[in-house]
């Protein structure tokens, strides 16, 4: 790899943020970096746009040159240990599949996200948003083809993201991944 043996980047990517609270935090976790997990704080003083702000981002991080990319949303909380694990083993295992995601719920356990289908309304539907999450339904227990996963917590091949052209930058706020 370009940089050493650094096996995990994570970039923190910072949207004009004014709250001490994430100032001190961002800087917390750039001190955290080490030899294999390295922490970059990437602040754009730009209007939100949340295509342009990952696409540039990963374009600003070429130099690491990673296989995958994960986009995984501040407001995310990852209750399960492995999710990311997961993710990552299922994507190696299925060179077909172009991203994977997975179930996202509210704090009252309905659901956020579980996929969207394109072309509908505007942009896109989420069907099931606001149900009631049942563990035992057969959309939840096992992976299956979708439409399309949000990117509040995607991962996907660096190639196929580049090969694709990134995020749509026309879509600033909805849609675009």
């Amino acid at each position: 790899q370009k940089l050493g043996c650094i096996q995990l980047m994570v970039a923190l990517v910072d949207n004009g943020s004014s709250e001490q609270a994430t100032r001190t935090g961002t800087v917390g976790f750039v001190q955290r970096s080490t030899s294999t997990v390295m922490f970059r704080h990437l602040r754009y003083d730009i209007p939100f746009n949340y295509s342009r702000l990952n696409n540039q981002a990963v374009a600003d991080c070429a130099d690491f040159a990673p296989e995958h990319l994960l986009f995984l949303n501040n407001d995310v909380e990852l209750i399960e240990p492995a999710t990311i694990t997961k993710l990552n083993d299922f994507l190696a295992g299925n060179p077909q599949c172009g991203s994977v995601g997975c179930t996202l719920l509210y704090p009252d356990r309905k659901i956020q996200h579980l996929f969207f289908i394109p072309g509908c309304k505007l942009g896109a539907s989420h069907p099931f948003r606001g149900l009631p999450f049942r563990p035992d339904d057969p959309w939840v227990r096992s992976p299956r083809p979708v439409g399309g996963c949000t990117a509040a917590l995607l991962l996907v091949r660096h190639a196929d993201f580049v090969a694709v052209g990134g995020f749509a930058e026309e879509l600033a706020q909805s849609a675009q991944d």
